[in-house]
């Protein structure tokens, strides 16, 4: 006996009139057909399973994160492999030194001295199949670099240690393996000094060449070796432990990233690493771009980005780099640079370079990589099946009333359903951001990231949910099949993943792999392997929703695992970013895109009895979380636990500055304690403590060339508010900055070429910004042609000039030929090239 579709309702639906068959009808022996009542909605107790699933990924994910191999001590060894035990040895050794900036003794000589006789040590012990020789370089030179908004950098006898590798027959070409062994002020410097130890301690195992410097410039465009050099790998840091990631490879040459997925015994890399490093989001930079820009050489960079809160700290030290770690790092560099160095490629890398590649590890354990061309074929092909099957069900007629027009109308609203959830999450998120920051709490997941959950997670996903049930209740209050709707969602879903799959191919960007695996496994699980399984999964009930997790499951964990390590890395940069980004807003932002990512979620939202446990859960645990962060000390942004310091980073100068005239007279003399907050709290954590900061004032960039003040590197557009507290004493300085103009000599088109003399320390600074009638056309530094930085004083352009040396080598001489528009007699022409506010400074000492 048929059932009757008017007879038929589902117990606890939100839609009363919800009835009858759902898109099947079955033929009965007697052939006659009967409906089949459509399939009940679920509980809201699939999202606690959903919950419980999400849990269960980032388990996985950080036990990956956390799994390091055993640290191998000397005897354990066998030759030719890595021993944490030795290398940790030297790593000691260099850190027991102190800090180590360039042009101090530390750095200079007992460094070098080190460095120069454990290698030496490692020559005497070669075998007969290599020769090893060593040589101490110290170049000068200049360059520009278009970071921290530009500026120019003066480098003058700093020391580069370098060790060659050879076989005995010789080689005409040569893998550079470069890293740092110098650290900033009040730093050991241990994260990125490790790297040589490991260096070092492959030495013992491998050929290759290898240069241990700040001054990559210095060696790339003057050392004979460089011109055998034909690949590198940059070791660099970013953090301290855990584990290293490749984070820029090529550009092109796959087969240098090839063979790291090939050598690596713990592969770690993502391309979307690659691609945000490189849109300048992260306030780094590395030596890949040196050997990238001035050496024309591909290579591989790599770096710890784990723990970054100790990051040029004091607690950078040895003791918060895990056991494990530096045998993780050895194992992968000694595979990675053995294979590198024998590669069939290395020869004649150019002519294998043929297009980027698309990589990015599983847990750990395996790296996918192909070739972007091929990705664009796949992702061309999927994009072809979604519109295939868009197309397809719009012309299928088996569901009354769900094709044609009608399909479309529905699809599109969907589609419009999930851009504004996605609108309402971002919204919602950076509301919060802003209000939490504005009542004096923000950045109170510094500390704590696990609270971004509850403070950004839960109400973006709480507001995605309401647009959904809003939609639901209001837009489709007429649509009596759930499923449908359900349906509908996952299609919507698939043409808003395929439409932004479309536009990062289209511009070449290798992260389209993300949107594609949203793509790629849904649609075949859904639309395909579903045919092949029994009635039990087609049927929508319990077996249906676990073919969902499982058409889900790569996706998301791939997505989860690439935002743990987004995460990681973010949230202690958020400590270092500059006083004009809002660091709230962008962790805000962040977990918005993490829940946009997830949207094939939602489609449950249509399917789901009642939502109303599930918002008040997200909502109490939201409030909860915010209640923490105002009212316990939880929410304090800092700590100084002495196992896991998150401290406020901050630089403080003691300085005095004086002001001339273009007649050389002092006009404005003071002295005082320069405050520089590194985030955007500034002063607000201190200010309780500390009642004379009361007196401080806000430093007035628009009174002075670039704030008046001696920024070490150009980053007064990152770190504009600073503040200045005047003082009666000054600083005591025993080296001081005295620049002297050497001669002035007219050229050509009305061209004055100043010629300066400048003695001081290893450090200093020179900004210059020519008045309005004036330009500055060449100078003596980088390549000629000067670029001003991003910052205006005023309407007039602003230069910047940053000078290091290693070995003190006296006077640093340079000049500058200025233009002066036509008009101008030869006495105004004088006094307006003249007029140039130049600002040369030490670290302590503005002039």
């Amino acid at each position: 006996m048929a059932t009757s579709r008017e007879n038929v309702r589902f117990r606890g639906s939100e839609y009363p009139e919800q009835n009858g068959a759902y898109n099947a009808c079955y033929q009965m022996p007697d052939n006659k057909k009967y409906s089949r009542p459509q399939p009940k909605l679920y509980s809201d107790r699939i999202w606690l399973i959903l919950l419980l699933f999400y849990v269960v990924v980032l388990a996985v994910i950080f036990k990956a994160d956390r799994t390091l191999p055993q640290p191998k001590t000397i005897l354990e060894a066998r030759p030719g492999e890595f021993s944490e035990e030795r290398a940790r040895a030297h790593l000691l050794a260099l850190t027991d030194l102190g800090d180590r900036l360039v042009g101090s003794d530390a750095n200079e000589r007992l460094a070098v001295d080190y460095l120069v006789r454990r290698l030496n040590e490692v020559k005497a012990s070669a075998g007969s199949a290599h020769v090893v020789e060593v040589d101490v370089q110290k170049p000068t030179g200049s360059f520009t670099l278009h970071f921290l908004g530009g500026f120019t950098s003066y480098y003058a006898r700093v020391t580069n240690v370098l060790v060659k590798i050879s076989p005995r027959h010789g080689s005409q070409h040569s893998l550079l393996v470069n890293c740092h062994y110098d650290s900033v002020v009040n730093s050991p410097g241990s994260e990125e000094s490790m790297w040589i130890h490991l260096v070092h301690e492959a030495d013992e195992a491998l050929g290759s060449k290898r240069q241990l410097s700040l001054a990559s410039h210095g060696f790339i465009t003057q050392h004979p070796w460089a011109k055998d050099v034909r690949a590198f790998v940059n070791l660099e840091a970013a953090g301290a432990g855990g584990r290293e990631l490749v984070f820029q490879t090529g550009p092109e040459h796959p087969w240098l990233i090839s063979t790291y997925a090939r050598s690596a015994v713990y592969p770690y890399g993502n391309v979307f690493g690659q691609e945000i490093f490189q849109t300048g989001a992260i306030p780094s930079d590395t030596d890949f771009r040196i050997y990238r820009d001035f050496g024309n050489i591909p290579g591989i960079d790599i770096a710890y980005i784990s723990n970054g809160y100790v990051y040029h700290t004091k607690w950078d030290h040895p003791d918060f780099i895990p056991p494990g770690c530096v045998q993780r790092a050895g194992e992968n560099l000694l595979a990675t640079v053995r294979n590198l160095a024998s590669s069939p490629y290395l020869a004649h890398p150019g002519e294998y370079r043929h297009g980027n590649m698309i990589f990015f590890d599983v847990l750990g354990v395996y790296m996918v990589l192909y070739p972007q061309r091929v990705g664009m074929v796949i992702n061309m092909l999927f994009l072809l099946a979604v519109a295939l099957g868009i197309a397809r069900k719009m012309v299928d007629k088996s569901t009354e009333g769900y094709h044609g027009a009608a399909f479309l109308g529905n699809l599109l609203a969907a589609v419009v359903v999930i851009v504004l959830s996605w609108a309402a999450a971002v919204g919602v998120n950076v509301l919060l951001a802003l209000l939490l920051t504005a009542a004096g709490h923000g950045m109170s997941w510094y500390s704590h990231s696990y609270m971004i959950g509850g403070l950004y997670e839960a109400p973006a996903l709480c507001a995605a949910i309401a647009v959904h049930a809003l939609a639901r209740n209001l837009y489709f209050k007429h649509e009596t099949d759930a499923w449908k709707l359900e349906a509908i969602h996952v299609d919507a879903t698939m043409v808003l993943w395929s439409l932004i799959l479309s536009v990062l191919t289209y511009h070449g960007v290798c992260s389209s792999y993300i949107p594609l695996a949203w793509v790629m496994f849904p649609l075949i699980m859904r639309d395909r392997v579903i045919a092949f399984l029994p009635m039990a999964f087609r049927e929508k009930g319990q077996g249906f929703f676990y073919l969902y997790l499982a058409s889900l499951t790569f996706p998301f964990l791939i997505t989860c695992y690439l935002l743990v390590g987004v995460y990681q890395m973010f949230v202690p940069v958020m400590g270092r970013v500059g006083t004009e980004v809002i660091p709230d807003v962008v962790i805000a932002m962040v977990a918005a895109f993490s829940l946009i990512i997830k949207t094939n979620f939602l489609s449950l939202v249509f399917v789901t009895r009642s939502l109303k446990r599930v918002m008040c859960a997200l909502l109490l645990f939201s409030m909860f979380t915010y209640m923490l962060s105002v009212f316990t000390p939880l929410g304090f942004p800092y700590s100084g636990n002495p196992l896991k310091p998150t401290v406020q980073r901050s630089v403080i100068h003691h300085i005095e500055r004086r002001f001339h005239d273009m007649s050389g007279r002092v006009y404005e003399q003071d002295c005082g304690i320069w405050h520089i907050s590194f985030d955007h709290l500034a002063l607000t954590p201190l200010a309780p403590h500390y009642t004379d900061l009361e007196n401080s004032k806000l430093v007035d960039c628009d009174l002075h060339m670039y704030c008046g003040m001696p920024y070490y590197l150009p980053m007064a557009g990152m770190m504009r508010d600073t503040h200045y507290l005047a003082t009666d004493v000054g600083p005591h300085v025993s080296i001081h900055v005295n620049p002297r103009l050497v001669s002035r000599t007219s050229l050509p088109g009305n061209i004055q070429r100043l010629a300066f003399e400048v003695k001081g320390p290893d450090h200093m600074i020179v900004t210059m910004s020519p008045q309005m009638e004036v330009t500055l056309v060449t100078w003596s530094l980088g390549d000629g042609i000067p670029e001003p930085v991003d910052m205006k004083w005023g309407e007039r352009e602003v230069f910047f000039v940053f000078y290091s040396h290693g070995e003190d080598p006296g006077s640093w001489y340079f000049t500058i030929d200025l233009k002066v528009a036509e008009g101008f007699t030869s006495d105004s022409a004088r006094a307006s090239s003249i007029n140039i506010p130049l600002m040369m400074a030490n670290r302590i000492v503005f002039m």
